[in-house]
C-alpha cells in the first residue's frame, strides 16, 4: 500500500548516507503537512502489525529485514532506483562485517554516481581553488551562519582576510553552491558533489590537487597552532603486497562514509573538522 509520497523531490534520498536519518525526515516532514498523521498509521501502509515498530527503528533499537526494508520504500513512494539505494543503506548499516559493508558501499557508490551526484566539471575547479571556499559552504549549515564577510573570517580557524570572505561568498551564491531561502538567508544548497572521472579532466584534476596540498599545509600548521586537544595526527607505517594496498584503500573509503554517516546523525554540530587520510609508498618497487 502506497500511502505518502515522498516528502521531498525525487532525488532527495541520495542526499542521505543514513537511512534512519531519512525515515525521520520522512516522517517529520509528514507530521507537519499530513492531516492525523501518526506512527500508527505510517505502520499500517507499510504493513506492520505493531503501530510502534517504525519508530524503534528509527531509534535503532529495531533493525529492518529485506522484506521490511521493501515495505517501507513502498509506502514512502519511493521508485525502484531510490528503493534499491535504500535498501543498500539499510544493509550497509546492519552488515555484521567489513565484507558485507564493503559490498553494499559499493552498490552505493555506484547507484549514488548514477542517480544523486552532480559531478564537478572543469567549469566549476574554482570551487577547490582555495580551501576556504567548500569551508564556508559547509559553515552555512551550523548554528549563527551569516553573509556578514568579517565575522565569518574571525569565525575561521586559518587566517582569510574578510574581502577573500566576501568574495568567496558571491563566488557560492553565484555558481548555485549556496543560495537565498525565502527570508534572504545563504544556506547550502543540497547538492552532492563529486569529483567524477579526473583523469579525464585535467582542469579539475589539477585544482583536487591544490585543494589536497593546501589541506595538507592546513593540517601541519594545526600540528604547531592548536592544542593536542583539538588536533589528532597519527602516523603508521605498513609494508603491504599490491592486494594489500587495495584492501587499505577499501577500508579508508569504508571509514570515510562511516564517518560521513556519523556527521549526518550529529543533531547538534557547533563547527566544522578536516580529515586527512593519505596513503603513499615510501619505497620503489623492487628496491
Amino acid at each position: 500500500m502506497t500511502l505518502f509520497k515522498a516528502p521531498m523531490d525525487v532525488d532527495a534520498i541520495y542526499q542521505y548516507s543514513d537511512f534512519r536519518n531519512f525515515l525521520r525526515d520522512h516522517y517529520a516532514y509528514h507530521k507537519a503537512n499530513t492531516r492525523r498523521y501518526s506512527f500508527r498509521a505510517f505502520s499500517k501502509a507499510a504493513g506492520f502489525s505493531s503501530p510502534n515498530f517504525i519508530k524503534l527503528v528509527m531509534d535503532g533499537e529495531k533493525n529492518l529485514t529485506g522484506d521490511s526494508a521493501s515495505q517501507l520504500a513502498k509506502a514512502m513512494g519511493l521508485d525502484e532506483a531510490a528503493t534499491g539505494y535504500f535498501q543498500d543503506l539499510v544493509q550497509f548499516a546492519q552488515a555484521k562485517d567489513m565484507d558485507a559493508k564493503r559490498k553494499a558501499l559499493e552498490r552505493i557508490d555506484q547507484r549514488h554516481r548514477k542517480q544523486g551526484a552532480d559531478n564537478l566539471g572543469d567549469a566549476d575547479a574554482a570551487y577547490l581553488k582555495a580551501w576556504y571556499l567548500p569551508v564556508i559552504r559547509e559553515m552555512s549549515a551550523l548554528p549563527g551562519f551569516s553573509d556578514d564577510a568579517p565575522a565569518l573570517a574571525k569565525r575561521l580557524a586559518f587566517p582569510v582576510p574578510a574581502k577573500d570572505v566576501r568574495a568567496a561568498l558571491d563566488f557560492l551564491e553565484s555558481h548555485g553552491f549556496l543560495q537565498r531561502d525565502a527570508k534572504g538567508r545563504l544556506k547550502r544548497k543540497e547538492r552532492v558533489l563529486a569529483t567524477g572521472d579526473m583523469a579525464k579532466k585535467p582542469g579539475l584534476a589539477a585544482a583536487a590537487r591544490e585543494y589536497h596540498v593546501q589541506m595538507a599545509e592546513l593540517a601541519k600548521q594545526a600540528i604547531f597552532q592548536m592544542p593536542k586537544e583539538n588536533r589528532s595526527a597519527t602516523n603508521t607505517t605498513l609494508s603491504l603486497s599490491a592486494e594489500g594496498y587495495a584492501r587499505a584503500l577499501k577500508r579508508i573509503e569504508a571509514l570515510r562514509f562511516e564517518l560521513l554517516e556519523l556527521a549526518a546523525a550529529d543533531a547538534g554540530p557547533r563547527g566544522l573538522h578536516q580529515l586527512n587520510v593519505t596513503l603513499f609508498p615510501l619505497t620503489r618497487e623492487g628496491r
